[in-house]
């Protein structure tokens, strides 16, 4: 498998920028199951952010806390 790798490397290496697009694009146009694909790949280029989470209060925590054992409490 490395063999043929080496020779795919070898084949694209001179391609420019917009020479592999139109490679990428029309082998595309040829087998659109190839688009998963490309799309998987570009996943691992661009991961999504993080999800934001707000900052924590700690004084909302500690009202909650008192609230909590004083309602044990009576």
């Amino acid at each position: 498998m490395r063999e043929k790798q080496s020779a795919l490397e070898l084949l694209l290496a001179d391609l420019s920028r917009d020479q592999l697009q139109a490679v990428l694009l029309q082998l595309a146009e040829q087998d659109p199951a190839l688009l998963a694909v490309i799309k998987g790949q570009m996943a691992l280029f661009h991961p999504p952010p993080p999800p934001h989470h707000p900052p924590i209060d700690p004084n909302m925590i500690r009202r909650q806390v008192r609230s909590s054992i004083r309602s044990l409490v009576l």
